[in-house]
């Protein structure tokens, strides 16, 4: 998935400055379980504030250009193993 698919550049620049798991599901149009796998992977610009997981929209935006969301969502899945081949 590419940043086109989801939403345009446009529409994110109208969210909040810091966004949540809930806003990057609906920007990206996945679960909000899968944003907050996203979250968690290296690199991800996250910010932890207590035990919320917040992002700059800006950062997000930038990460999403320099990350193509089908290698973010591929490395997800061979990290929980769901991707594995079994023998």
């Amino acid at each position: 998935m590419r940043l086109n698919e989801a939403v345009s550049l446009k529409e994110i620049e109208s969210y909040p400055i810091m966004l949540t798991a809930n806003e990057i599901s609906e920007i990206l149009r996945v679960s909000k379980p899968t944003a907050y796998s996203l979250m968690d992977l290296q690199g991800f610009p996250l910010i932890r504030i207590g035990r919320t997981k917040r992002v700059l929209r800006d950062h997000f935006i930038e990460w999403i250009v320099k990350n193509p969301m089908s290698n973010q969502f591929s490395a997800m899945s061979t990290e929980d193993g769901s991707n594995s081949t079994k023998k």
